[in-house]
């Protein structure tokens, strides 16, 4: 897959235009090297060894991004949803507080 495909299959598994601006801006950056693998688009750190996975289920949950460390356990979750996503929804924001306590409990930080 080349480049211009990566880029193409990443903004596809964007679910909102928030996603979407999120995904452009870190993909845009000079840092970032392209490729990716059968759970779906991902954006390699070669300097740093820190992996962006997108769409990617932790912990039975699917979340927006995920970065990883090649070498080590750092392990951080971004969820870009905003107000609108959970205005007038309990049951969504609470859905999301439970992933938050699943994937806290298996090592991982969200923002």
């Amino acid at each position: 897959m080349n480049t211009f495909e990566a880029f193409g299959r990443c903004i596809d598994r964007c679910e909102s235009f928030i996603e979407r601006r999120f995904a452009v801006a870190l993909l845009f950056s000079e840092e970032f090297s392209w490729g990716s693998s059968d759970s779906g688009a991902h954006v390699a750190i070669d300097q740093l060894g820190i992996v962006l996975w997108q769409q990617r289920e932790i912990e039975g949950h699917r979340v927006d991004f995920a970065f990883t460390h090649a070498k080590g356990n750092e392990r951080l979750i971004i969820e870009v949803d905003g107000h609108q996503f959970h205005d007038g929804s309990p049951a969504r924001a609470e859905a999301d507080r439970a992933r938050d306590r699943a994937t806290l409990a298996a090592g991982w930080s969200t923002v």
